[in-house]
């Protein structure tokens, strides 16, 4: 099964989380030589590489700062990479390589150090249905429908979107790949 014991109740209060999106995205040869700087262990050029974006719906407008947005964050900092480490495990545990982006330091989480980064407001996420806004003093992301009442996690890996351990993470969630 896709959880650990002990984050089960975790993983069950975010597949009911209408304010989750989960997507994922096959990099073609060309996405995938703007990452063989960001991970070192994996060679991104020869291999297949799959982005899992996780978005969560926020409440308050991460464009700004406040006490509030800052706490907010925080909170889905810790949610992210909870979900992403069990997910990276259950991709592991079917032969795959899997890693994610900590979102405080936009480097892979148990990637070699890199000087490559690759923070929410790259101009790569693109490639995956991210929009990213230039307001001169900052970058900031923007979703279709929520706006900047966004947070964005990803998690990067070897299998492709079509295998069925990714269709098995996309259907816990309720989610389709797009």
């Amino acid at each position: 099964s896709l959880p650990t014991k002990n984050n089960e109740e975790f993983l069950s209060k975010l597949k009911n989380n209408k304010n989750l999106e989960i997507r994922t995205y096959g990099c073609t040869p060309s996405i995938r030589s703007e990452f063989h700087e960001l991970f070192l262990n994996y060679n991104v050029s020869s291999q297949p590489l799959t982005a899992i974006t996780i978005l969560f719906k926020t409440k308050t407008d991460m464009s700004t700062w406040s006490t509030a947005v800052d706490n907010e964050r925080n909170q889905l900092i810790e949610q992210f990479t909870k979900l992403a480490h069990e997910l990276c495990t259950y991709l592991g545990t079917k032969q795959y390589w899997a890693d994610f982006i900590d979102p405080s330091n936009g480097k892979p989480y148990y990637g070699p150090p890199t000087s490559d980064v690759l923070f929410e407001t790259d101009e790569r996420y693109q490639h995956f249905g991210i929009n990213t806004i230039d307001l001169g003093c900052c970058r900031i992301i923007q979703h279709l429908q929520h706006g900047t009442h966004v947070f964005l996690g990803c998690i990067f890996t070897s299998a492709p979107k079509t295998d069925s351990n990714i269709q098995k993470l996309l259907k816990e969630f309720d989610i389709s790949a797009c």
